[in-house]
């Protein structure tokens, strides 16, 4: 059962922000370029870096093993991404999951590492985001409330808040909604960095549509998935295109052998909306040239608008990609990201994404993805 007691803050009480009815308090865009920000300078410390799901709100302890964390920092990685689900925090046991929070980052921060601490919902908040948006909104915020009592006292320049994973909402909603978080989070820490990113998908696409809170310290969060039917082959639980998938190759283009042989498959299986994933995304050759110029294009849109950019989410999943092929778009991406500018975090430590079978297990690396990842 979750919270509900906070419910009657809506006539004021506890002075939760409701999306749409504030918008951050912040300098002008034409003062903000004259206003010393740590952002540009804080982001190199979220470069190599690694999402770690799973160890924060789960029963059983799934904490990595320090050997594993160790290891990882002495082999070039600086920075972790935790993601927190609200869900967790705002359920009766979410004294619990603040503490659990705050101490896997004092555990990651002796170690060297930077933590960004990622709202990051689940799939009750996603499905609650479904049915009732503006009770799932209120959720958000109270989650915040909940984890800055404590996460206020991590470093400034080791900590970043991340308001809320791949916002689901359109754009415009989330406009209101993450500037209202923006001015909530500011409340109660005024040093720290915060990341945001486009609604939805964070997809670097959506830089275009993008509008950040006018606040001066935020790092723009984006992630990399492209293509899809690369990247999210195999996966059954991604949907009846993407899970048939397997062998599509990388680099590859539409006369490929592998993609012309698994399109008569797919044919023959009667699966016509895997055929026009793969037709529509490889209309136009993918190449790590081509991942270049989007990062490049990302780069200049940062520069415009003075904002840095983390590429926070991005990865492959293993189950039916080839591993030389897997490894050749994990290399790509990340010198793309490395050429433009743009930290990176890698999705994820292990799990379908992962370049580690198990977190107990120093010993446990793909050292082909490590070597993608860290040229090692």
């Amino acid at each position: 059962m979750l919270r509900r007691e906070f419910l009657c803050a809506l006539g004021g009480g506890c002075g939760l922000v409701i999306a749409g009815q504030r918008t951050a308090a912040a300098p002008s865009s034409t003062d903000r370029a004259n206003i010393p920000s740590p952002a540009w300078s804080r982001l190199s410390s979220l470069d190599r870096g690694f999402n770690i799901p799973g160890w924060i709100g789960v029963e059983d302890d799934r904490a990595p093993a320090p050997d594993v964390l160790k290891r990882l920092r002495d082999v070039g990685f600086s920075a972790v991404r935790l993601p927190v689900d609200p869900f967790d925090l705002v359920a009766p046991t979410g004294d619990r999951i603040v503490g659990q929070v705050v101490a896997a980052a004092h555990v990651l921060q002796q170690l060297g590492y930077s933590v960004t601490l990622d709202m990051h919902c689940g799939a009750e908040m996603l499905s609650l985001f479904d049915t009732e948006p503006a009770l799932a909104r209120i959720y958000v915020e109270h989650a915040w409330e909940l984890l800055l009592e404590e996460a206020v006292s991590l470093p400034d320049a080791m900590t970043f808040f991340e308001l809320l994973n791949e916002p689901p909402m359109v754009a415009a909603d989330w406009h209101n909604f993450g500037a209202a978080l923006a001015t909530q989070v500011r409340r109660r820490s005024a040093h720290h960095t915060l990341l945001w990113g486009p609604a939805l998908y964070q997809a670097m696409w959506q830089l275009d549509d993008a509008l950040p809170p006018e606040d001066p310290n935020i790092i723009i969060a984006v992630h990399y998935y492209e293509p899809m039917s690369f990247t999210h082959q195999g996966a059954d639980w991604a949907g009846t295109s993407l899970g048939p998938l397997e062998n599509v190759p990388f680099p590859g283009q539409a006369g490929d052998r592998a993609l012309t042989a698994l399109k008569s498959q797919l044919q023959r299986d009667g699966n016509a909306e895997a055929i026009d994933l793969l037709e529509r995304d490889f209309q136009v050759p993918w190449t790590a040239e081509r991942m270049q110029q989007s990062f490049i294009e990302a780069s200049q849109w940062g520069s415009r608008h003075n904002r840095p950019i983390v590429l926070n989410e991005f990865g492959a999943y293993g189950s039916a990609t080839e591993p030389d092929d897997r490894a050749g778009w994990i290399r790509a991406v990340r010198e793309a990201a490395e050429g433009a500018g743009i930290a990176w975090t890698y999705w994820e430590l292990d799990g379908g994404f992962g370049f580690l079978q198990d977190r107990s297990d120093p010993g446990s690396f793909d050292p082909d993805l490590l070597s993608a990842l860290l040229d090692r």
